[in-house]
């Protein structure tokens, strides 16, 4: 039972929440219809977010970012992935969000917000 209630998705089940290690390529795969993906930033890296087979279009990715005050690049990478949008070059003060979006037709997650934002 606790292996059909981790993949219910939201809105009948929780969001995933995922804390991958900081690494120089982080690559989450994303199940679920709502998804937040937390991660450090202590070094450059390359982001590159993959698609369950069964994902549906519309399937919404936060990505925090978090870290202290140096300038770090992040870099979005499409090795062994569908994402596209910007990357982040400069200083994350503390926490910095992209959005993006399943596009079923593409077959790619693509950017929401252009414009990081920090809080």
């Amino acid at each position: 039972m606790a292996e059909l209630n981790s993949r219910l998705k939201f809105p009948f089940g929780v969001p995933d929440r995922q804390t991958p290690a900081d690494a120089a390529t982080i690559a989450p795969t994303i199940f679920n219809t709502r998804t937040k993906v937390v991660m450090p930033a202590t070094q450059a890296m390359a982001l590159a977010l993959r698609a369950d087979p069964e994902l549906m279009d519309g399937s919404d990715v936060i990505v925090e970012i978090t870290q202290g005050g140096v300038a770090r690049n992040i870099t979005i990478s499409s090795a062994n992935s569908t994402t596209t949008g910007p990357g982040l070059t400069g200083t994350i003060n503390t926490r910095q969000f992209m959005e993006y979006r399943w596009d079923g037709t593409q077959r790619a997650f693509v950017a929401q917000n252009t414009a990081w934002q920090s809080y």
